[in-house]
């Protein structure tokens, strides 16, 4: 048994990749590179590239580079597009690369991330920005090796596949950081995976590796070092700057290649699945690759025309055939679209029983349609990891996530995370009418869990459901009490009830996860996890410090 974060969901058995080797699609006719912020093009429209060659910069010095070799057709609004003449042609390597792990310093480290335009698989954000964060202020460092979205199998492949070469990665950070401790986090399900690490490991100092049982979404580098270290961590600062650097396993590996043969880094791991596949793979491919290639490349069902989203089946983003596979995509779903209609918020509060940040998502809803969504930022709107799990849970199908993304869309919201914003002393939670509102008028601290806010509001949910609920919904609530214990938050609210057809929704909201559940399991199999570790995780804890 893994170790546990708080909150979550375990969702069906899976049908992934992780067996399979990983297919290189090497010939897209076109790719978009977007420009970080900051970045200028050094090259113009209409003129030649080879891969590898720089084609934006920063002031930082962070690099840009061509992931095929062609002509740009466009350079502007954020992206530089470059069709591909299918030549092959590459610019030269670097001959400033490091010949051995000892001519690696800090200051050389930081350089080569921003030579090489080496980023965040699952954020993004400039490696160099990261390291540069943590540096002098962290002991250890961590290894995400966990899928970032449910059905996600690519991870498990990299790592099974390139071991040592993530491995010694790790070590090329931990000797420019100047840190003697790294922690592998693996999925307790790994198997191939963690024989492969540990094989590589093979005894080095200060390397170990950490079990983490797998519920979704523990891949968010938050909820990682919760499962990991048993310490809640605001998002009012990012983990680097707490001294908990976490690197994504493909991060890692990048960095290993780039340094190893003095090339940029220019492609893309990323698992494909959804019905519109013949089945799940995971696929390499160049940045910026369309998902009209990459669906062209694999093939679509010919039972139906497919739609697109990126990320998971939980939270994802719905685009068209032309659009571009971005820094931080680790999902492309093909799935046949559904009608839906606008659900009905019954104030039950499962979905804060379920939030891993312990948010009250059912109060963001209330203030997207009162259009007051300033009122959502003192809530903790900038906490929300956007995982989904709220719209995913929601017996009364609302599209939560996509109400939330909206409102921080409206308030301009900044990528980086923003400090943590809590509910203050005169903030009142209003009820259905202005009248109760009056009547129970209920404050909450600046330092209020979803469990005080929930008490502070309990009235009016036991209102709401007496005038909203079905019976039989509320009288399932009313024999499953909500379970208190901080040690598995997922045990708290009821189960999902077996006869409903629960989807996740989102912004692409015909999109339902039993897409993806092997054996045709249905969507709505919610298990909620409340089995009791054979060994203690305070033990565990122990061994990874």
């Amino acid at each position: 048994m893994g170790l546990k974060s708080t909150g979550g969901i375990i969702l069906p058995k899976t049908k992934n990749p992780s067996k399979d080797d990983i297919i290189l699609y090497d010939c897209p006719a076109r790719v978009g590179l977007p420009l970080t912020a900051g970045s200028v093009p050094t090259v113009s429209q209409g003129e030649y590239v080879c891969r590898f060659q720089k084609i934006a910069e920063n002031e930082d010095g962070f690099v840009t580079s061509a992931s095929i070799p062609g002509r740009i057709t466009e350079c502007g609004d954020g992206f530089i597009v470059i069709e591909n003449d299918m030549s092959q042609k590459t610019a030269e390597s670097d001959p400033e690369k490091p010949g051995t792990i000892d001519d690696i310093t800090y200051e050389s480290l930081l350089g080569y991330c921003r030579r090489y335009g080496l980023s965040g698989a699952y954020s993004g954000e400039p490696l160099y920005k990261k390291i540069s964060e943590a540096y002098g202020n962290c002991s250890r460092i961590i290894i995400n090796c966990m899928e970032s979205d449910p059905y996600s199998g690519h991870v498990r492949a990299l790592v099974a596949a390139n071991a040592k070469e993530i491995v010694f990665g790790a070590k090329i950070l931990m000797f420019g950081m100047g840190v003697k401790k790294c922690v592998f986090a693996l999925g307790a399900s790994y198997g191939q995976a963690i024989s492969a690490i540990k094989d590589s490991i093979n005894g080095t100092d200060g390397m170990v590796i950490a079990s983490i049982k797998e519920k979704y979404p523990v891949g968010n580098e938050y909820l990682l070092l919760n499962a990991i270290y048993g310490k809640e961590l605001s998002r009012s600062k990012s983990t680097a700057r707490m001294g908990y650097p976490v690197f994504s396993a493909e991060t890692v590996f990048d960095l290993f290649e780039s340094l190893r043969t003095g090339t940029p880094s220019v492609y893309k791991v990323l698992t494909l699945a959804g019905k519109g596949f013949a089945k799940t793979y995971a696929v390499r491919v160049p940045s910026g690759c369309s998902v009209a290639d990459i669906a062209d490349f694999i093939g679509t069902s010919e039972k139906f025309n497919a739609s697109f989203a990126l990320g998971g089946p939980l939270n994802p983003l719905a685009v068209d055939r032309d659009s571009f596979i971005l820094p931080n995509t680790n999902m492309l779903l093909a799935y046949k679209e559904k009608n839906t209609s606008d659900g009905t918020c019954i104030r039950c509060a499962r979905c804060a029983s379920f939030c891993p940040m312990d948010l009250v998502p059912f109060i963001f809803h209330e203030n997207y349609n009162a259009d007051e969504s300033e009122r959502s930022v003192k809530a903790g709107l900038y906490n929300c990891i956007e995982c989904g799990i709220c719209s995913y849970i929601c017996v009364g199908r609302v599209d939560l996530l996509a109400e939330i993304r909206a409102q921080k869309a409206k308030l301009n919201a900044p990528d980086e995370p923003q400090p943590e914003q809590s509910v203050p002393e005169d903030a009142a939670l209003h009820g259905e009418t202005q009248e109760a509102e009056e009547a129970e008028e209920k404050t909450i601290d600046h330092e209020s869990t979803a469990e005080e806010i929930l008490d502070a509001v309990a009235d009016d949910i036991l209102t709401s459901y007496n005038e909203n609920a079905e019976g039989e919904v509320f009288q399932a609530i009313a024999e499953n009490p909500e379970d208190d214990s901080d040690e598995d938050r997922t045990s708290r609210g009821p189960e999902p009830d077996p006869g409903s057809d629960t989807e996740a929704i989102s912004d692409a909201d015909t999109l339902s996860a039993d897409d993806f559940a092997e054996g045709g399991e249905d969507a709505e199999n919610v298990k909620t996890e409340n089995e009791k570790d054979e060994e203690s995780e305070a033990e565990k804890r122990n061994d990874i410090e």
